[in-house]
């Protein structure tokens, strides 16, 4: 009888390992599914293409996706010298199926995660865009850091500035009766009353005059 209690006991014991391991395994991938989709695997990643624009030959998409889960975008409009760059966080959807981008102005941009190197905008549903045009971001080789035109422009101008080392212009200290010039750089410090010539210290041989004994 003992014998068939401690079997039942490790068979109880097996049954809620299982469970607790089933119950981690689900919580896993209910957390956005990053660790399983081949998609978002080996970031730092950048995902580019060029999608429709109503007044404009096209729009410039850059999406980088860090390990952090937090991105940066970039849209610039061709022929237009305009673009704009936003960031926030990224996850992905319960069925792991779309990759949600949370900006920080509140938008919110979803891609559908088609093949490893391939995001496809879809609509502010969240459903597929019908139409004949691309709207597709391939993914890079290499991973591309955005910088906005403001950072590219501060750096050029930094670099192109011809920068020149300037001292403040001394200023004359009293003290009492007597005014204490600063000395130029590199020269030791002498104190003299304004308005009158240093007068050389005597040598030998060289004091007043020796006047002859009679």
């Amino acid at each position: 009888m003992k014998s068939s209690m401690g079997r039942d006991f490790i068979v109880f014991a097996m049954i809620l390992l299982l469970a607790a391991t089933t119950r981690i395994l689900s919580a896993g991938q209910s957390n956005g599914g990053a660790a399983v989709d081949p998609v978002i695997a080996g970031l730092p990643a950048t995902f580019v293409g060029t999608i429709p624009c109503a007044d404009c030959p096209g729009i410039r998409y850059q999406v980088n996706l860090l390990p952090d889960r937090t991105y940066v975008s970039r849209l610039t409009y061709l022929e237009r010298n305009t673009e704009f760059v936003d960031h926030g966080n990224w996850h992905i959807s319960k069925d792991g199926k779309i990759l949600i981008l949370e900006g920080q102005r509140g938008a919110r941009e979803q891609f559908s995660l088609r093949v490893a190197d391939t995001l496809r905008k879809l609509d502010a549903d969240g459903h597929q865009i019908n139409s004949p045009f691309n709207y597709d971001l391939k993914r890079s080789p290499t991973f591309a850091p955005i910088e906005s035109r403001t950072e590219q422009g501060t750096a050029a101008m930094l670099e192109n500035t011809d920068w020149k080392e300037t001292l403040p212009e001394p200023e004359e200290v009293t003290a009492g009766d007597r005014a204490i010039r600063p000395p130029e750089v590199g020269s030791p410090a002498v104190a003299k009353p304004v308005g009158t010539e240093s007068i050389p210290a005597s040598r030998p041989g060289r004091g007043l005059p020796m006047h002859s004994k009679e």
